[in-house]
């Protein structure tokens, strides 16, 4: 369900990206994964508290707390969403503060072949990759020094939130969602 790649850029900041499939239209996804303020609901156990601050737009800003690696960061984090299907998080505040992550989303026509169970009868149904790009903070006023030599946890803990909000949009399409999102 995900993949990706990882380096260190010429700054010294971690960078990984991973690829998720979901299960789900294109509309529903991006309205899942641009909607910082249902995560506390979606995901608890990666995000226990989502406060939003302000919203203006397609931009948010957020105070949340976050499991990354099996600890809990605090942060300020600026969501913008970008039509048609782009959703970056600038952390502006707190731990890791100056990292940044981007979503991208793509209908999945060749994704769709690959579904066991279609056939001429019951054709696919709607698939959404997801790309996601993780620029981590982890200097001095960045993510905290028991964070920085975790990169494999923190690796696997963004595939886990990722598969995790995929499942949501599916779930949310399943219930007869009408992937409408509340602006932020």
């Amino acid at each position: 369900m995900s993949g990706g790649g990882r380096h260190r850029g010429c700054d010294g900041m971690p960078r990984f990206s991973l690829t998720t499939v979901a299960s789900a239209g294109l509309e529903s996804t991006y309205a899942t994964v641009c909607n910082p303020g249902s995560y506390q609901n979606l995901i608890p156990h990666h995000y226990p508290s989502v406060r939003i601050m302000s919203v203006r737009g397609d931009t948010s800003v957020a105070e949340e707390h976050v499991v990354l690696g099996g600890r809990e960061l605090v942060l300020m984090a600026k969501h913008v969403a970008t039509p048609p299907y782009r959703h970056e998080t600038f952390v502006i505040g707190g731990d890791a503060k100056g990292s940044h992550i981007v979503h991208e989303l793509a209908g999945a026509a060749g994704h769709a072949e690959s579904d066991p169970g279609a056939s001429a009868a019951h054709p696919p149904g709607p698939r959404t990759v997801i790309t996601t790009a993780v620029e981590l903070r982890t200097g001095r006023l960045g993510m905290p020094s028991w964070l920085r030599g975790g990169r494999d946890s923190l690796e696997e803990s963004f595939a886990q939130i990722m598969a995790e909000l995929a499942r949501a949009a599916e779930e949310e399409e399943g219930n007869g969602g009408d992937g409408s999102s509340d602006g932020s």
